[in-house]
């Protein structure tokens, strides 16, 4: 409740601040965790920002497949999200070619269980956009749980970014589609996007130079990037 109050006295009524049809957009990370009585947390944490006059949009980082949908936090939010491909009790598997259909087939799973999922206490039906990263790889960051996905290929990343881009729905008044890129400089865990040296190898996991960008550019394409860039 603190943290939307403070929000919203300093950053919200920035003009470059992300807005949906007016609405400042929060994204709470890992709210898969969430428990205990946090329908009312949210319910109060809203009412702060509004008291100041903003109305926000929540997205929550609520998929994981290791329990039975939980219909109830879904709804909390205005959007649900995932923050990285490593869902939580979803199998990881050796590298990203393996990984993009699986993925496909969990995201296509969690929109029918929210297609018709209203938030709570609002009319609208919570939306769903997908979260992208290129690969990952924490084995020189994390000691005691190594994860190692790598893309093995540019072709492998981009089949990835095609997912996303495949699963995500419309929302707001412009009928525009979010996708949310996780994480952009993320060195530790290999889901860096900006560009590399040209010092070895770009697969698998290695200097992959522009690749990521380009990807970037050519899936989430013409519509937001202008051809003359």
């Amino acid at each position: 409740m603190s943290d939307f109050d403070h929000f919203a006295g300093k950053y919200f009524a920035q003009p470059q601040y992300l807005k949906i049809d007016g609405r400042p957009v929060i994204y709470i990370y890992a709210a898969w965790n969430f428990h205990g009585n946090y329908a009312g947390a949210i319910k109060d944490a809203r009412a702060k920002a509004l008291a100041k006059g903003y109305d926000v949009f929540i997205v929550g980082d609520a998929l994981r497949a290791d329990t039975t949908f939980n219909k109830k936090l879904s709804s909390q939010f205005d959007a649900n999200t995932t923050f990285t491909f490593l869902i939580p009790g979803l199998q990881v598997y050796s590298d990203m070619g393996k990984t993009a259909p699986a993925i496909n087939t969990f995201f296509q799973k969690w929109r029918k269980n929210i297609q018709s999922l209203k938030v709570v206490g609002r009319m609208e039906i919570v939306n769903f956009e997908p979260g992208w990263a290129p690969q990952f790889d924490n084995r020189l960051f994390d000691k005691s749980n190594q994860i190692y996905v790598p893309a093995l290929s540019k072709d492998q990343v981009a089949a990835m970014a095609q997912v996303a881009r495949d699963n995500a729905e419309p929302i707001g008044n412009l009928n525009q589609k979010l996708i949310w890129i996780n994480t952009w400089n993320n060195w530790a865990e290999a889901t860096t996007i900006e560009p590399t040296a040209n010092l070895r190898a770009k697969y698998p996991a290695g200097n992959y130079q522009f690749d990521f960008l380009e990807i970037v550019r050519d899936t989430f394409g013409a519509e937001v990037f202008s051809k003359s860039h």
